[in-house]
């Protein structure tokens, strides 16, 4: 089980409107809200759990996303087939002088995000996330009860993935071997059934 801060996995897209009606058929996942981030030519769809989300996102303008941290991040994963492209910690390693940043803004959203830059062919690291007090995480109070159970990375050196649990979790600061992936995302349903999204997620939802 977890006990590192995740706020929230960000799953790299071709079609919006195709992968939500994979993740609600094939899944049992709903899909909410969402819209263009400002300025990045990036936008996203959100799948709701019990504390945590999955933010769908795919290129809408690859002009502006190559503009950006984020949306570099994102158009790596689409153009690599990496469809979980990173893991975003909050309430972790507050340290992020030095790091990547941009303020990243849609209707009803406003956040900065620190390391984003450093994470991209480096996905076994966290970026992170600040979001203001006042402003509820993406798809809260929705129904469902889902709930992200473990996240899974692969590391260069390390035999096989491993849990974020026992990895470093801490910002991307002074990486020496880029290559790392996210391995894996396990999701619970209330019943204690689990359900296991990998990189090979696009030739799931697509078929």
């Amino acid at each position: 089980m977890l006990t590192v801060c995740i706020d929230h996995i960000v799953i790299s897209v071709p079609e919006l409107d195709v992968a939500q009606e994979s993740f609600r058929t094939r899944y049992g996942l709903e899909v909410t809200g969402g819209g263009r981030h400002e300025g990045v030519g990036t936008e996203n769809r959100i799948i709701p759990l019990d504390g945590s989300y999955l933010e769908l996102v795919t290129v809408v303008d690859a002009a502006e996303a190559a503009g950006n941290p984020f949306g570099r991040l994102v158009t790596f994963g689409l153009e690599q087939r990496v469809p979980l492209t990173a893991w975003v910690v909050t309430g972790g390693d507050t340290q992020t002088a030095g790091l990547s940043h941009q303020h990243l803004r849609r209707d009803g959203v406003a956040v900065d995000l620190y390391g984003v830059d450093e994470v991209v062919d480096a996905g076994d690291r966290p970026f992170g996330l600040v979001r203001p007090a006042d402003q509820a995480i993406p798809g809260a109070g929705a129904a469902g009860g889902t709930r992200l159970f473990d996240v899974q990375v692969v590391r260069p050196g390390l035999a096989g993935p491993v849990s974020v649990t026992n990895a470093n979790a801490a910002l991307p600061r002074g990486i020496a071997n880029r290559g790392g992936r996210l391995s894996a995302v396990v999701l619970e349903q209330p019943d204690g059934t689990r359900m296991t999204l990998d990189q090979h997620l696009l030739e799931v939802i697509s078929r």
